[in-house]
């Protein structure tokens, strides 16, 4: 049973590859799993196995159990804060208008855990990895793999898939916010536009990856690791994020309190100049309505069983390349991200109060620091998006069928290859997608004298959940898959905040330079995150 055992390797390796594997801490070296190296050459196939040959080998495995589980928990994108919605984008010293003022922010954000739901930041929150069924039914599959081939493999699969359950997605960005100021009359005008780096990538713990080395064993050439990650695990870009162009007015001027009022459009500039520095970019694979695995690898499921019956290692590169088919159609759902909104324009307006202390606190110390408080209302407008939709799986569909009669052998295969691609890859479809509202929230109390000051405060952002309208497909399309899981879902966190800045003074300029920092210390559905910046302004 020796040539089974190894068809039976490749079909599980294929399903255990489709969540993201082989997930290190970029930081350490690349010392991690002799996997997918070198690719065979390609042979030619001499004859192909009867259809009904190759399903009693499946059923043997439990595949029509195994293919009325899902995979997929959620295919919605993951929750992340634009750049100008981050206290960076609307911070200001004093309140209030100058005649021109040009600056720019250095500036790191990074978070630790991106999360898949409101309270996961796991990925078996998004990937089937740890529910009980489908665990259950690859293990009866696994005995009966084992009972093929007489004896128990090296690695063990269940084991195997577990060892992921707890990996995540880590994104930092790195760049520089442009902004500038421009006072006419009682008017202010500011605009923003970020040019920034930005990169995310699977992430494990050293102990995980220590487990993994265990399971998988170490070793490997460093360059086709190297090349595997960046390939595979790695999304990056550089470019400009969205412009956002605004403007207040004052509505009550006094000289222990102010208030403005004003608008602001977010506008979708975001462009990426350059993909893939060091990672990929990830294209999702055109997946519009049911398909088989011959459209995907070429080869029918008896095919790939007769290269093996053949010993042709061209079974194995086929199996690969489904495997970085699966993984990549993953990445291009939770690691592309665009630098912007997403296309989408933003319609927003916003109140800004600047409080004197002093009016409660009779001190000459209060005489310096004021309370400042900043709060905005934004409408993201619809636009078109690819989303990831995930078919429902009606277990009528295997009822009905008699994969015992070898007259309907081919119909049969056709539709369990069928199924196999829809458990593992989700549509791509454009649909319509309605961001929704985005509030923030920032108040802070700042202390400045003629030279230097500090600010200290907090911050509060909410996107709401979005609306998905106006799929492009058929409705029986539409009717066959999981609208929901597709979309984006509520995100709020809450920050602490703090800066230190000092002046220096001219007959015709002020600089100012300044240190800032943020931590989130509550949120939901979207994770915690850390910012740091050095800025440079000039007050002219």
């Amino acid at each position: 049973m020796s040539l089974k055992k190894q068809f039976i390797f490749i079909m599980l390796l294929s399903l255990t590859t489709c969540a993201p594997t082989y997930c290190m801490d970029f930081d350490d070296e690349f010392e991690e799993f002799d996997l997918f190296l070198d690719q065979p050459e390609f042979t030619t196939l001499t004859r192909t196995m009867p259809p009904f040959e190759a399903i009693d080998i499946l059923l043997d495995l439990n595949i029509l159990a195994i293919l009325q589980e899902e995979l997929y928990l959620r295919t919605n994108p993951l929750n992340s804060r634009d750049i100008l919605d981050l206290p960076i984008g609307m911070f200001d010293r004093d309140g209030s208008c100058r005649n021109n003022l040009f600056g720019v922010e250095l500036f790191l954000n990074t978070f630790d855990r991106m999360y898949f739901s409101r309270k996961c930041d796991a990925i078996c929150c998004y990937l089937a990895l740890t529910q009980e069924d489908l665990l259950s039914e690859l293990d009866q599959g696994i005995e009966g793999a084992k009972e093929l081939a007489g004896k128990k493999f090296g690695l063990d699969p269940l084991a195997a898939i577990v060892l992921f359950k707890n990996g995540t997605i880590r994104e930092h960005k790195f760049g520089f916010l442009f902004h500038g100021d421009k006072e006419l009359k009682n008017w202010c005008f500011f605009w923003r536009l970020p040019l920034y780096y930005l990169i995310k990538h699977y992430w494990l713990t050293q102990k995980e990856q220590d487990a993994l080395e265990l399971a998988f064993g170490a070793g490997g050439d460093p360059e086709t690791i190297k090349k595997f990650i960046d390939d595979h695990l790695i999304a990056d870009k550089f470019g400009f994020g969205d412009f956002r162009l605004g403007f207040d007015m004052p509505i009550h001027e006094r000289q222990k309190f102010s208030s403005r009022i004003g608008g602001h459009l977010t506008i979708p500039t975001s462009w990426a100049i350059k993909k893939g520095l060091k990672g990929s970019y990830y294209k999702p694979l055109e997946i519009t309505s049911r398909t088989d695995l011959y459209d995907l690898t070429g080869y029918h499921i008896n095919d790939i069983l007769e290269m093996v019956v053949d010993q042709n290692p061209q079974a194995s590169a086929v199996g690969e390349n489904l495997a970085y088919d699966i993984l990549d159609q993953l990445s291009a759902n939770i690691l592309e991200s665009s630098l912007g909104n997403g296309r989408h324009l933003g319609i927003g307006f916003f109140l800004r109060s600047k409080t004197a202390v002093n009016i409660f606190i009779k001190r000459d110390w209060a005489h310096d620091i004021f309370y400042k408080s900043f709060i905005s209302f934004e409408y993201l407008l619809p636009a078109i998006e690819t989303r990831f939709f995930y078919e429902k799986i009606d277990p009528k569909l295997f009822e009905k069928r008699d994969f015992a009669n070898e007259e309907m052998a081919s119909d049969n295969m056709l539709f369990l290859e069928q199924q196999l691609v829809s458990r593992l890859i989700p549509y791509a479809w454009q649909a319509t997608v309605y961001p929704g509202l985005v509030f923030r929230w920032m108040s802070k109390a700042t202390y400045e004298s003629d030279r230097w000051g500090f600010q200290a405060g907090t911050d509060m952002w909410i996107k709401t959940q979005e609306k998905i309208c106006n799929i492009y497909a058929t409705k029986k399309q539409i009717d066959n898959v999981e609208v929901c899981k597709a979309r984006r879902i509520l995100g709020y966190q809450a920050k602490i905040l703090g800066s230190l800045f000092y002046k220096s003074r001219s007959r015709k300029r002020n600089w100012t330079v300044s240190l800032y920092v943020d931590q989130t210390f509550w949120q939901s559905g979207i994770g915690h995150d850390l910012t740091l910046s050095l800025g440079l302004e000039v007050d002219f």
